[in-house]
């Protein structure tokens, strides 16, 4: 509790929303997580994050080739 600076009573607070909207929370995770495996699996992006990556090293290069 102290580490995310919360009380009980807004801890106890969001289970209570928590249970009462468990459907709608869950449909909405599990929606998350194949909207997330849809993306990683995609080919177009996984060739534009390797690109990021890329341009990110060389650019990493290049900035403590500088210093």
């Amino acid at each position: 509790m102290s580490d995310y600076d919360l009380t009980r009573s807004e801890i106890h607070a969001a289970l209570s929303y928590y249970y009462d909207h468990k459907d709608e929370i869950d449909a909405w995770i599990a929606d998350q997580k194949r909207l997330f495996d849809e993306i990683a699996e995609d080919p177009d992006i996984q060739a534009r994050r390797q690109n990021m990556h890329a341009r990110h090293e060389a650019m990493k290069k290049n900035w403590i080739g500088q210093r």
